[in-house]
């Protein structure tokens, strides 16, 4: 049986960044890098709200994203 383990772990920020040339809305993502990978979800999305206050727009999602090492077991 394989095994994962948790190698990297970053924390993205969407916001949303007004509307294009044609009406479109757009949004940006702010990365995180170097988030703690043993971080408890709800440390990590408060974490993200709290920076997404410091943004001047609106925050549309939060997202945590885990890289894993896949290893035979």
């Amino acid at each position: 049986m394989a095994k994962k383990a948790i190698e990297k772990a970053t924390l993205q920020i969407q916001v949303d960044n007004g509307v294009n040339d044609s009406g479109k809305a757009v949004s940006k993502t702010y990365t995180i890098s170097n988030v703690n990978p043993a971080a408890e979800a709800d440390v990590v999305y408060n974490a993200g709200a709290k920076i997404g206050g410091l943004l001047n727009h609106e925050v549309q999602a939060i997202y945590a994203t885990e890289k894993h090492l896949l290893t035979a077991e």
